[in-house]
């Protein structure tokens, strides 16, 4: 198959569609990123400003423009830098959530994320009978964990 024939061929496949999170940061996508993987299992994909000539400022040239990881288990984290002409204000309305039965890989999870975490709710049996933790990991990202069937 010649290359423009798969290249085209790529564009046209569907992916199934997902709902993730999109975490913004001021040059720490990267190591965030890379920290998920480790967290949660998968390769990062990783595309830079530079790479895409989208930035004028040479101070972007190696900042993440459009960051992604698909894991194993199918989680979908995408994330990205701010310009650093532009400013960043994390907010606390944000969550991270990890919901499912699969209580060896959702225990698994949460303890690599725990790496640094600090540790709001500890991952114990809750009122409605499933096992919730809540945890604000090294990046200042508040993730949900709850093992159990409830939606």
């Amino acid at each position: 198959m010649k290359s423009a024939d798969r290249s085209s061929k790529l564009r046209r496949r569907k992916m199934k569609p997902d709902l993730s999170p999109y975490l913004a940061f001021e040059g720490k996508a990267r190591e965030a990123l890379n920290f998920y993987a480790e967290a949660l299992g998968g390769d990062p994909s990783i595309y830079t400003y530079g790479s895409y000539d989208a930035s004028d400022d040479p101070r972007d040239r190696e900042r993440v423009l459009y960051g992604v990881l698909r894991t194993p288990d199918g989680f979908v984290v995408r994330v990205t830098d701010v310009p650093v002409a532009s400013s960043l204000t994390p907010g606390d309305n944000y969550y991270i959530c990890i919901s499912g039965d699969d209580e060896e890989l959702i225990r698994r999870c949460w303890s690599n994320l725990s790496e640094e975490a600090t540790i709001t709710i500890p991952l114990e049996t809750a009122s409605w009978g499933d096992a919730y933790g809540q945890l604000i990991d090294k990046f200042g990202v508040t993730w949900q964990i709850n093992i159990g069937d409830s939606e």
